[in-house]
């Protein structure tokens, strides 16, 4: 049977397919920004990173009400400070809701899938237009990832910083180069200490595979977020705020998915991935892996072969370390998108349709399948009724304590607001000043247990429709923070 059909390198395309790029970053923008009121609702990280931000816009400093481990007269050292610097300077152009501050995240993945292609396509990895359309449709749809970048986590600057680092690394010229990856390796500490971890695992990986030709640049990289490190510890250590740091990175990890199982708990909550698009990718890598298997060599096999390799490892040593949860993927999902595609471009296989089918339900089960759910309840879901309810019944002289769901509404209406997590760090003098709780029945109960005085219902609000799955199974089906909707009720004190 002939077989130079399947075995011939795709013909390039013309570019064309780069005018189609901008379209997709707008439409993509569009859609984000009209139902970013509804999904997800505000939840405990989106709080944690734009809380020392508004603080600091707000002219009260970097602090924050929003972390357990510092009190509000503090620096803020919860967390290397960048993200919410970033969202303070994003703050000054935009305004205090969620829709406004959201709106930055999809601009730094749009950019970081512009890096990602332009990488791509300077290796020579991708070099036909569609397939680069493909790159970008399963970046921006995957699961995991638009579950950061739907709500204010740093893990969509993380990306863009290890893309920007991917987009330095194909520069010819050799001294600009050189002192662009250290400087942006430098930055790597003041993003997160996650983004450390995975750089410095990948680096390793990719010297197990190139060996020479990578050494130099392993040391550079790693040498850059070393420095960046004891960078970030000296201003820390200056301002007097170090032992803050370190207590908040202690006591922010879990006791650990292994350290968990071997004491008998399956405590798989925020330690393991739950992301239904590399559940489809990573099976479509190893089919197409398994259908090039007798060829022998064929282009980008070594990228592919990384990548699965890394999808392994990777979570492996993070779990191993602490976590590895949902919205950690995107370290896994990128180099596996980037390798299966690079492949699929050049090589076709007999499978070739089955394989594009696959990569496109990929894409359906990220993104637009949550869309698709919300699209449901879609009124129990806004954000509007939390304003609603919060200006009814809460006025600038009110000190509360709120649950995430209302904390944009109440940040830009109460005197003084706190969250949840920053109730153990309350003084007498603020519980009794606090007027209000705006929070679900469970937490009020320890709230008030822990404030003090007699409190009252003044106002609720509760979804009114059971969710699809609910309706249509009869039980409610979770799928994490972006199936919550709004259902709380504000609670004041006495006189």
């Amino acid at each position: 049977m002939p077989q130079h059909d399947s075995q011939a390198p795709l013909p390039q395309s013309p570019n064309m397919h780069w005018a189609w790029l901008p379209g997709l970053y707008a439409l993509f923008f569009a859609i984000n920004l009209l139902t970013s009121a509804q999904y997800p609702v505000v939840w405990i990280d989106e709080v944690m990173f734009v809380d020392p931000a508004i603080n600091l816009y707000l002219g009260d400093g970097f602090t924050s009400t929003a972390w357990p481990y510092q009190d509000l007269d503090r620096f803020f050292a919860g967390y290397p400070p960048l993200y919410s610097l970033l969202l303070t300077a994003w703050i000054y152009i935009t305004a205090i809701d969620p829709v406004s501050l959201r709106a930055m995240n999809y601009l730094l993945i749009i950019a970081a899938t512009v890096a990602i292609l332009s990488a791509a396509a300077r290796k020579r990895w991708i070099i036909r237009g569609n397939y680069r359309v493909l790159l970008a449709l399963l970046i921006l749809t995957c699961y995991s990832i638009s579950m950061s970048y739907r709500s204010d986590r740093p893990d969509t600057l993380m990306l863009l910083m290890a893309a920007g680092l991917f987009l330095t690394a194909t520069l010819k010229t050799q001294a600009t180069r050189t002192v662009l990856m250290f400087t942006l390796a430098a930055l790597f500490p003041f993003v997160g200490l996650q983004l450390v971890m995975y750089t410095g695992l990948t680096t390793l990986l990719v010297l197990t595979y190139v060996r020479k030709e990578f050494l130099k640049d392993f040391f550079l990289i790693n040498g850059g977020m070393f420095i960046g490190l004891l960078a970030m510890l000296a201003i820390y250590a200056k301002i007097g705020v170090l032992s803050d740091f370190i207590n908040a990175m202690q006591g922010g990890s879990t006791t650990g998915f292994i350290q968990g199982l071997m004491q008998g708990h399956f405590d798989h909550q925020n330690a393991l991935p739950k992301d239904l698009s590399f559940l489809l990718l990573f099976p479509t890598s190893i089919l197409t892996f398994m259908a090039l298997r007798q060829r022998g060599n064929y282009p980008h096999k070594p990228l592919l072969s990384y990548s699965l390799v890394a999808s392994i490892v990777i979570p492996a040593a993070l779990i191993i370390l602490g976590k590895f949860p949902t919205y950690y993927s995107w370290m896994i999902y990128v180099p596996l998108s980037i390798a299966v595609v690079a492949v699929i471009s050049e090589t076709k296989s007999r499978i070739h349709a089955l394989i594009l089918s696959m990569l496109t339900a990929t894409c359906l089960v990220g993104l637009p399948f949550q869309l698709l759910m919300i699209s449901y309840d879609w009124a129990d879901r806004s954000h509007d009724a939390i304003v609603n309810a919060v200006h009814k019944n809460i006025s600038a002289s009110d000190w509360a304590l709120t649950d995430y769901g209302a904390y944009f509404a109440v940040k830009t209406t109460a005197k003084r607001t706190y969250s949840p997590h920053y109730t153990p760090r309350l003084t007498a003098q603020e519980k009794d000043s606090i007027t209000v709780i705006i929070a679900a029945d469970e937490f009020v109960k320890k709230a008030t247990g822990a404030i003090g005085g007699k409190w009252y219902i003044a106002d609720a609000i509760k979804p009114q429709h059971a969710s699809l799955t609910e309706r249509l199974l009869g039980v409610p089906i979770r799928f994490g923070m972006f199936d919550r909707k709004y259902e709380l009720k504000i609670y004041r004190r006495e006189k």
